[in-house]
């Protein structure tokens, strides 16, 4: 099929934007880019045909179709719309309906199908390169939604048989239609993924005992009130899947089970559950069954509506260590989202095949040591040389977390010898001078107020805010419960240098390397206190912290002069133009 090779073609992009516009106003707009899928196919049959097809021959079967296309059709596609349509068939090869149905050469969005399930065509490029596909490759998408992947595979060089598995039906079905376009063998199911380990879809897997496995679950799925025979019997098996722990695990363990002794596959996983102390044992198992062969961060603003941070997982039998690669800046901007070009997936590919600049091997057993961390970005940076951070730090604590009721209890409109520092009285690695007053602080919570000189760190929200508070005598600052407060040994380090190396770009890349969560990232006391930081001499550091502060006061004469240009231009008309 000549136009299935084409990643572009003006044909089928005139053709698809034909039917488009026949169909636009016959439907509801959320229900166009599927009849579009619909109706494109249908033309594909017709045009195949030879002769005339008449819309009751969709309806009654006389058309062979895959799935349940035929009860699909009377929902979206009526016989008023089909009256429309079918002069089409005669007018264009079925390659190019083919083409359309496929989505190669479109110009709009009209075929774009369920945006909230369908996993971006780039990434869907970038992970079947990372299969390692070979002629008479079984590639099995667990989720498969419309087969993306589908399209995927038909733009790299080699012959597979193509398994999706879909539990939403129009997918499954639009899925199906692609699949007979394509003339790929394989087949579509629809179904519960976690079936397939049971016996009612055991003739549903391919007979291959090594299958690639693509999977890009759900986001945000929980399990604890939840029981199925696959989940039931993970929990049987192994102990770390009856704890409380994120459903992506369960879904990789999925992936592990299908893919055979020999197999391959890739998993979408959010960075949270690489970090987050929930998943560390499920994630103990999957290391040290050698499961794990690879993870890449991705960029963010990946998928259509969320900017959640997610990596991609490489599983493979036999790994005694982990590569870990940070793709997270390698990437191109499109019109509504990141992608990955061609040149980003040839980059990403030769740092996981051949490692490289922002790559990291580490073995099963240093993992131990950091509580089985997966997130790249921990170890694909270097680590410092230098002092860990707790060896210099006398206090750390969290802010009082106080209440906004329980603060205005507390505020005073008139001046007094205590105050409340918030995250948002910190601008540009300085504190406010205007915090606001407290009547009185209570003696429950006095143990949350800072010490003179003392950092200040925000806990979440990256990039971080880091200052040095000044807390003039007989004064006393009550932190927020959103700050960390570390009290530093002054013998050892100055604070204001501490401050200067988190706001470095070293200092940035370090704590990103510790940040952990996906919708809000943050960071750990834990975690934070074993950073390395690079710790010169005391008389070294205080020299820095001289011309540092010099800079610092540079930066601040100009605020002064910028505010006043500033207030100098916005009353300049009133001044100057008579009303």
């Amino acid at each position: 099929m000549s136009y299935l090779k084409t990643k572009t073609d003006k044909k089928v992009a005139e053709v698809a934007w034909t039917i488009a516009d026949k169909i636009r106003g016959a439907v509801l707009p959320y229900r166009q880019s599927i009849t579009c899928n619909l109706a494109a196919y249908m033309l594909y049959k017709a045009s195949t045909a030879n002769k005339v097809v008449a819309y009751s021959d969709f309806t009654s079967g006389k058309v062979k179709m895959p799935g349940n296309l035929a009860l699909l059709i009377p929902n979206l596609v009526n016989e008023a719309l089909w009256q429309k349509l079918a002069p089409l068939a005669k007018e264009h090869d079925s390659d190019v309906f083919a083409s359309v149905v496929l989505g190669f050469g479109n110009m709009d969005d009209s075929f774009v199908v369920g945006d909230d399930i369908a996993t971006p065509a780039s990434l869907c490029d970038l992970s079947a390169k990372l299969l390692h596909l070979v002629d008479g490759d079984a590639v099995m998408d667990l989720g498969s939604g419309p087969a993306n992947m589908l399209l995927a595979l038909l733009r790299q060089d080699v012959k597979v048989r193509y398994y999706g598995y879909e539990i939403a039906s129009e997918a499954a079905d639009i899925a199906a239609a692609r699949l007979d376009a394509a003339k790929v063998d394989g087949a579509v199911h629809q179904c519960d993924v976690f079936d397939l380990v049971g016996e009612s879809l055991k003739g549903a897997l391919p007979k291959d005992k090594a299958r690639k496995v693509f999977s890009n679950f759900p986001f945000f799925v929980r399990y604890e009130d939840r029981e199925f025979p696959f989940l039931t019997e993970i929990k049987g098996e192994c102990e770390a899947f009856a704890k409380r722990t994120s459903f992506n695990w369960v879904f990789c363990e999925l992936i592990c089970r299908v893919m055979g002794e020999h197999g391959r596959g890739v998993g979408i996983v959010v960075n949270g559950d690489l970090t987050n102390v929930s998943s560390l044992a499920v994630r103990e198992h999957f290391l040290k069954r050698g499961l794990i062969e690879c993870v890449v961060s991705l960029p963010t603003k990946l998928f259509d509506g969320t900017s959640i941070s997610c990596a991609l997982v490489i599983f493979s039998h036999g790994n005694t260590s982990v590569r870990f690669v940070d793709a997270s800046g390698i990437h191109s901007v499109g019109r509504r989202r990141n992608m990955f070009s061609e040149d980003d997936i040839a980059k990403i590919v030769e740092l996981v095949e051949n490692g490289g600049e922002g790559c990291r091997d580490v073995g099963i057993d240093v993992l131990a040591e950091t509580d089985y961390i997966l997130n790249p970005t921990q170890y694909a940076v270097p680590e410092e040389d230098g002092v860990t951070f707790e060896d210099f730090i006398l206090k750390s604590t969290r802010g009082a977390p106080c209440k906004a009721s329980d603060l205005d209890k507390m505020s005073s409109q008139e001046p007094t010898d205590y105050r409340f520092l918030t995250l948002a009285d910190i601008k540009n690695g300085v504190v406010s001078d205007s915090l606001p007053y407290l009547s009185g602080i209570e003696r429950s919570l006095e143990k949350f107020c800072i010490k003179n000189n003392s950092l200040i760190m925000s806990k979440n929200g990256y990039p971080y805010k880091v200052a040095v508070v000044t807390v003039p005598e007989g004064k006393k600052v009550l932190a927020n419960g959103n700050l960390f407060v570390i009290e530093l040994d002054e013998t050892k380090a100055n604070p204001m240098f501490v401050k200067a190396y988190f706001e470095s770009g070293r200092g940035i890349a370090a704590l990103k390397r510790i940040t952990s969560g996906t919708a809000m990232p943050m960071i750990s006391i834990d975690l934070l206190r074993k950073l390395r930081i690079p710790l010169p001499s005391l008389s070294e550091q205080n020299a820095f912290v001289a011309r540092y502060l010099k800079g610092v006061e540079k930066v601040a004469k100009l605020r002064v002069q910028l505010d006043e240009a500033l207030a100098s231009l916005s009353s300049m008309f009133d001044a100057e133009v008579n009303g």
